[in-house]
């Protein structure tokens, strides 16, 4: 498994489809390893409360806004 010390993002495409999938039932997964994303605690952005998606297989990420 790969050590998460410098997170890899994932590219713009995808995220785009994590933050639907996000958006319609809370829950996204991968859309390079089909693994489920782990999420971390929300902080406060300048457009309200962004949260880092992470796959724990790839070790790459995301920050989604709430």
């Amino acid at each position: 498994m790969p050590v998460r010390d410098t997170p890899v993002t994932f590219a713009l495409d995808e995220s785009d489809r994590m933050r639907v999938a996000v958006s319609e039932d809370g829950l996204a997964e991968c859309p390079r390893c089909d693994r489920r994303l782990l999420v971390g605690p929300a902080a406060v952005g300048s457009g309200g409360f962004v949260r880092e998606w992470w796959c724990p297989e790839c070790a790459r990420c995301a920050m989604l806004c709430d």
